[in-house]
């Protein structure tokens, strides 16, 4: 398996020229500070870089300061971010057709007037936009994003085109952590640490997919939306699978400006203590999961009841283990739904099929039988050759 990309201009694939063999080639999709700092040092007119901010605008072009997080205009922050992915997908286009050979999508500069784009919206509505305008192939896309924090953002982000991905916010988090520990342990070894962790993820999820080189990941789109609307997907991410529909444009620049204000309203409070939001361990006030500790101590209270004679024949045992159980079945099924087997309901009308199109079942055993190589031993006389696999 390989994790080395190639950065350039593509040439055409029923040719063979030396200037296909013109690119720059890396040996991992996730970059550093001075990786990226290298490519756009680069003195190759033909491997030219090319940067476009991926903020929205807060505030009206020549208004000064920023009002609580939100724009001086009677903008909806749909339409905000509506007029963002444009003007980034013109630039994008505009960058394709002067000879950029390398694209960065960068969030760098969020402040209080400036609030970053998801990065997967931004690079989905890129990448789609290049095949609709047939350049995708004359440049190569980078993301420096301070959202990537885990393995799977470095995987969606290069499986819808990024062939390169700079976490910026995650390697400054491990570099200050380092040089804040007691460890012994340095800024430079604990990047590093982050950048393979991050490789190796990256290796594990192409190897469960049957994907060697992570160029055959690169834009594969192996993936299925979960939450969101076919209007969004057709718009950013055309031919992903999204079975149940969601939420549109309309809800994530809601989420996002909610998050952009809110970061800003804690920093102006003085001392920054970022809240726990609990996405991979409980917190009180942090996500709900199916399983919190009172889900589980309501679970053991049920089933470490004992009466101490047999409760069979004490109804008034039976009904306080009963109500012991409730408490825990109460809280299991009247919670906010944790995972999608939640949401389904039962219809109490549903009726077993009585289609008369119903296979009979003697057939569909003469489909599942064994290969005849299998029956070879046990069969009353030679079988054919051409039966054999």
């Amino acid at each position: 398996m390989s994790l080395s990309v190639r950065l350039g201009r593509r040439a055409n694939i029923i040719e063979e020229t030396p200037e296909h063999a013109h690119l720059l080639c890396l040996p991992s999709s996730v970059l550093t500070d001075q990786q990226l700092a290298a490519i756009r040092a680069n003195n190759d007119p033909s491997l030219g870089s090319t940067t476009i901010s991926t903020l929205v605008p807060l505030v009206s072009p020549g208004h000064n300061g920023h009002q609580n997080g939100h724009a001086p205009t009677d903008l909806k922050p749909e339409t905000l971010l509506r007029q963002s992915l444009e003007r980034i997908r013109a630039e994008a286009e505009l960058a394709a057709r002067n000879g950029t050979a390398i694209l960065v999508l960068s969030d760098r500069g969020v402040d209080a007037d400036h609030a970053p784009i998801p990065a997967l919206l931004a690079l989905g509505a890129v990448h789609h936009h290049l095949i609709r305008q047939g350049l995708r192939n004359r440049l190569s896309l980078i993301v420096e994003t301070g959202e990537a924090r885990e393995v799977h953002h470095i995987a969606c982000l290069v499986g819808y085109g990024a062939r390169g991905v700079n976490p910026y916010l995650a390697l400054a988090s491990v570099r200050e952590m380092a040089a804040a520990s007691r460890e012994d342990i340095t800024t430079e070894k604990a990047e590093s640490n982050l950048v393979k962790a991050m490789e190796k993820g990256l290796l594990k999820i192409m190897s469960k997919m049957g994907i060697s080189p992570v160029e055959s990941y690169c834009a594969a789109q192996v993936f299925e939306a979960i939450g969101l609307s076919k209007d969004l997907i057709d718009d950013c991410f055309t031919n992903t699978p999204s079975r149940i529909g969601g939420i549109g444009l309309e809800k994530l620049a809601h989420d996002m400006f909610v998050r952009h204000q809110r970061a800003f309203a804690i920093a102006d409070q003085g001392p920054v203590v970022l809240p726990h939001p609990g996405f991979y361990k409980f917190k009180k006030d942090g996500e709900p999961h199916a399983f919190s500790p009172s889900v589980i101590h309501a679970a053991h209270d049920a089933v470490k009841y004992t009466p101490g004679y047999d409760a069979s024949v004490d109804s008034d045992a039976f009904a306080e283990g009963y109500r012991r159980y409730r408490v825990y079945a109460d809280m299991v099924n009247d919670g906010r739904p944790a995972i999608r087997a939640t949401c389904l309901i039962s219809s109490p009308q549903a009726r077993p099929s009585q289609s008369k199109r119903s296979s009979p079942l003697s057939p569909l055993l003469a489909v599942s039988a064994p290969p005849p190589l299998a029956m070879a031993p046990l069969a009353p006389k030679p079988i054919p050759p051409w039966l054999l696999p």
